[in-house]
C-alpha cells in the first residue's frame, strides 16, 4: 500500500517537459514545469518532490535536446540526493545489450567498443552519450 501512495504522489506531482519559446528579451526560456495541475512549478521545487518518491517515469520526445538535458540535470540533482541507492532504467537500450551495458559500466569494455556492440539511436553520440 506504501508504493501505491507514493506513486499516487508521483502522479499528482508529475512534471510535464514542454518547449516554449522564449517571452523575456534579456533572457529567454528554453522549458517551463508544470505539476499534474497546471501549475507552473521551478526546478527547485520539482527536484524536492520527485526525490521523496520511490518511482519516477519520465516521458520525452525522443529528438529534442532540451528534455534530454532536462534529463541529466535532474539524474545529476537526484543522485546528489540519493548517492549510489539512485536506479536508472534507460528505455534507448533494449534488454539483449544488458551484458554490454554492463561491461561499458564496469569498465571491462572501452566506449568505442560499446558503440561498436549495441544498437544505438541515431542521436546517441550528441543526446545520450
Amino acid at each position: 500500500m506504501k508504493m501505491i501512495n507514493k506513486l499516487r504522489l508521483l502522479w499528482g506531482f508529475l512534471c510535464i517537459f514542454i518547449v516554449v519559446p522564449g517571452t523575456s528579451q534579456t533572457q529567454p526560456e528554453a522549458y517551463r514545469l508544470y505539476d499534474g495541475k497546471g501549475r507552473v512549478v521551478d526546478y527547485d521545487q520539482l527536484v524536492k518532490t520527485i526525490a521523496k518518491v520511490d518511482v519516477v517515469f519520465i516521458g520525452e520526445i525522443h529528438n529534442c535536446v532540451i528534455t534530454h538535458w532536462l534529463e541529466l540535470k535532474l539524474l545529476d540533482s537526484l543522485y546528489k540526493i540519493h548517492g549510489k541507492k539512485l536506479k536508472v532504467g534507460m528505455e534507448m537500450f533494449e534488454s539483449d545489450n544488458q551484458l554490454v551495458l554492463d561491461e561499458y559500466l564496469h569498465g571491462q569494455i572501452t566506449g568505442d567498443r560499446f558503440e561498436e556492440e549495441m544498437r544505438l539511436w541515431p542521436n546517441y553520440s550528441t543526446d545520450y552519450a
